[in-house]
């Protein structure tokens, strides 16, 4: 009887023991940065002349950064009958310690820029006069 309840006793522990094991275990934290730049540019004109489109991102993450994040956004939208030009500029410097003793896990930057330039006839006034003017 004795063997049968430590069995069922041992039996029992083995079953619940994942439940107290993440609580035992230390946690896990991620040293990095991470600096991200999020910025569409879209044109839709009615000139014929491309539009001009800039996008100037610098990214400084120093040595030992610890956990902090910065993230640059705007959209740029034109929806005219010129041309356009669209400049943007993202700066983005992360301190860090270089002195820290965690280790390094390495640090993130992301950039996702896209440009949209289309033109659009309906919108060019010396193309809309061409057939007014029949």
């Amino acid at each position: 009887m004795k063997l049968k309840l430590l069995s069922l006793t041992l039996f029992s522990l083995s079953a619940v023991s994942p439940l107290f094991i993440p609580s035992l275990t230390p946690s896990a934290m991620a040293t990095g940065c991470v600096a991200a730049s999020v910025g569409p540019q879209v044109s839709v004109r009615g000139s014929k002349t491309p539009a001009e489109q800039n996008n100037t991102v610098n990214q400084n993450i120093e040595e030992g950064c610890l956990g902090n994040s910065a993230v640059c956004t705007g959209a740029q939208v034109f929806d005219g009958p010129g041309s356009v030009v669209q400049n943007r500029k993202c700066s983005q410097t992360l301190k860090g310690n270089p002195n820290n003793n965690l280790p390094d896990v390495g640090n993130v930057e992301f950039n996702t820029n896209p440009k949209f330039d289309v033109y659009n006839p309906a919108k060019d006034q010396g193309y809309l006069n061409k057939f007014i003017n029949r």
